[in-house]
């Protein structure tokens, strides 16, 4: 069962429980695979806590709010950073060892609020 098409996100997501794995796959990036208790604890452990600025773990699972600066934005960037801050955007990293997921809060926001597993027993 997919919980999120690319049709309804930007980062062209896909996220599918086949028995003991959630498969995530992004676009054309190789897909990876989180145990479906570790995805299901960590959405539970991010719904309870709600927005927070500190990581949210679980066992090898991690979830947390990242900057990535634009560096497009000016070829100076790094000049321009120190006289005005940062530019560029916030998103949200769902990590499982080595691999992770660069996502919108939105999508993030969709996956907690509508993902049929969140709440149930391992």
């Amino acid at each position: 069962m997919s919980y999120i098409r690319s049709t309804s996100n930007p980062e062209g997501l896909y996220i599918i429980c086949s028995g003991k794995y959630v498969e995530i796959s992004e676009g054309s990036k190789k897909s990876w695979n989180i145990p479906v208790t570790q995805f299901r604890n960590i959405l539970k452990k991010w719904k309870k806590r709600g927005w927070v600025d500190e990581d949210v773990k679980y066992k090898d699972t991690r979830v947390r709010e990242i900057f990535i600066p634009d560096k497009k934005q000016d070829k100076n960037w790094k000049k321009f950073i120190k006289t005005l801050g940062p530019i560029g955007k916030f998103k949200i990293r769902l990590s499982y060892k080595r691999n992770h997921i660069d996502m919108w809060f939105v999508t993030w926001d969709y996956i907690i609020n509508n993902n049929s597993f969140r709440l149930k027993g391992n």
